[in-house]
């Protein structure tokens, strides 16, 4: 099994930082519901214009696919890591390729 790199993840060399959303407040409460009006209408253009004007504003508050699927492939890295740690398997069948080199397998009696 391989680590995930599709989306910018370069775990477990480096880890993501931390991020610095925020949730909305009075400073950017009537653009994000202008915005949210906009989509709800279904006019993704002037959604797009109004978030594309104010961005260093609304990215605060906004988080886009992008960094989602970052965030899910940190966390699918993060359990490969993990799975992949074990030098222990209890199991009652043998173990295939997951267990790495020098583990141990304790077969359930």
């Amino acid at each position: 099994m391989n680590y995930s790199r599709n989306f910018g993840s370069s775990f477990p060399k480096e880890l993501i930082a931390p991020g610095n959303h925020k949730d909305v407040d009075a400073a950017a409460g009537s653009l994000i519901a202008q915005y949210n009006q906009y989509m709800q209408n279904g006019n993704i253009a002037a959604a797009g214009k109004l978030y594309q004007d104010n961005k260093a504003l609304l990215s605060l508050y906004m988080l886009d696919t992008s960094y989602i699927n970052l965030l899910e492939e940190e966390l699918y890295n993060t359990g490969l890591f993990a799975l992949l740690s074990h030098d222990t398997i209890v199991s009652e069948s043998q173990p295939g390729e997951t267990q790495d080199t020098g583990g141990y397998w304790l077969q359930d009696y």
